[in-house]
């Protein structure tokens, strides 16, 4: 069958719709836009504008720019800052999909209708998968399900955006990086399958297609989002065994979050995206494309520094991720993450909870051990995930740090 019989389908015109909310979700501004650009703020002149209630936010804080490839934010010299998943906006950036936005305290939300992607029943490699359904939505690009016409099963697809220019260094940088992965070989690991990059098709990776939900998404059937540490604890040592097994092959996942933590049809936990691992043993730096592939709200200091990959980031990342999922919120989640996860200290679990006016039973040697994973020297957190492993199994009480010896592999 020649491939002059499949269609990608791409819709040339986009509607956004912007969303400006308040940290308790309250709705203070809505509009549906199209290309152009558009001032945001407590000005008359702005077409998002803000009360004045929120003196926080300059009369004309930031701007956004809309045409048919790509949404960008550009701060104007506000007082209070416009930010991208925590990190402030200097100049002119992409707004890529799955970021969170925020000018000043306040979030904006941003969907794009109609907009330049790929719809169902659209083919890729070729013709080879036919798209299915989207199943996600992150910083790289949306995840889908699609059938394998050549395998007759149904796999997973992770499309990297069209806005991530990852032409030369950045495919090849990726490419090593997807085959490392694609090694990995364990029950609590989605498989990773290969990296596309086709002639006149967007590029995506292809990932073993896993039923069910991920805790991002669970946590909704919970008051306020919080898990109750006895309903997580198995999914926890199931992640550190994953994580163990990874890191003796020296690599780090380096994006662990709730919405990357997959509980399969029989309640066991599949860590997701290791397609964009880093090797541990990789001391230069990665290329611009991928240097940076993880969430900010869970990257510990020296991920977001730029440094060589260690076991000790995902360390960190396990911290925080439990500290969420626990408290409804990662350690730093307001204004500069940049800045606060590298400078400022996390507080402990028990003063979040009551900052934020919620409960939840957390058994000390949890709190303890989150708190230790959080540490901004990574020499001061546990070297790997076997020990936070026994830590979980022993409940606090067959723990010693001073007896792991620091790792830096792949370093003399």
């Amino acid at each position: 069958m020649g491939i002059g019989l499949f269609r990608v389908w791409f819709v040339s015109e986009s509607t956004i719709k912007v969303t400006i909310r308040r940290i308790n979700g309250k709705v203070i501004a809505e509009s549906y836009l199209g290309k152009g650009t558009f001032l945001i703020g407590r000005d008359d002149e702005c077409a998002l504008q803000i009360g004045e209630d929120d003196n926080h936010v300059s009369r004309k804080h930031a701007l956004l720019v809309i045409s048919e490839k790509k949404i960008e934010i550009e701060d104007l010299d506000s007082t209070s800052g416009t930010y991208l998943d925590g990190i402030p906006v200097k100049g002119r950036i992409i707004v890529l999909p799955g970021l969170k936005l925020h000018i000043s305290n306040l979030w904006l939300e941003i969907e794009r209708y109609g907009a330049s992607e790929l719809g169902q029943d659209a083919r890729l490699g070729s013709g080879r998968f036919k798209l299915v359904r989207k199943i996600g939505k992150g910083g790289l690009g949306d995840v889908w399900e699609a059938s394998d016409q050549d395998a007759g099963v149904p796999v997973a697809i992770k499309l990297i955006h069209s806005a991530l220019d990852i032409g030369g260094k950045g495919a090849r940088d990726l490419q090593r990086e997807v085959d490392r992965g694609h090694a990995l070989d364990h029950p609590n690991i989605v498989g990773i399958g290969n990296f596309w990059n086709l002639k006149d098709e967007p590029p995506f990776i292809t990932l073993e297609y896993v039923k069910g939900n991920d805790l991002e998404y669970s946590r909704m059937e919970y008051p306020d989002g919080l898990l109750p540490w006895d309903s997580v604890q198995h999914y926890m040592i199931q992640l550190c065994e994953a994580l163990n097994y990874a890191h003796g092959r020296e690599l780090a996942h380096r994006d662990i979050k709730p919405s990357n933590l997959l509980i399969d049809l029989r309640d066991n936990l599949r860590l997701a995206d290791f397609g964009f691992t880093a090797s541990l043993s990789h001391s230069s730096r990665l290329s611009s494309a991928i240097a940076f592939a993880g969430t900010p709200q869970y990257c510990g200091p020296q991920q977001m520094l730029g440094e060589p990959p260690q076991a000790t980031d995902d360390i960190y990342s396990v911290g925080a991720t439990i500290y969420d999922l626990l408290t409804g919120t990662p350690p730093f989640y307001l204004g500069d993450i940049y800045r606060n996860v590298i400078h400022e200290p996390a507080k402990p679990i028990a003063e979040r909870l009551r900052e934020l006016g919620r409960s939840n039973d957390v058994p000390d040697y949890v709190a303890a051990m989150v708190m230790a994973c959080l540490h901004k020297d990574p020499v001061n957190r546990p070297q790997n995930a076997r020990v936070l492993q026994y830590w979980i199994q022993s409940e606090g009480h067959d723990v010693s740090l001073d007896s792991e010896p620091v790792q830096f592999w792949g370093r003399s």
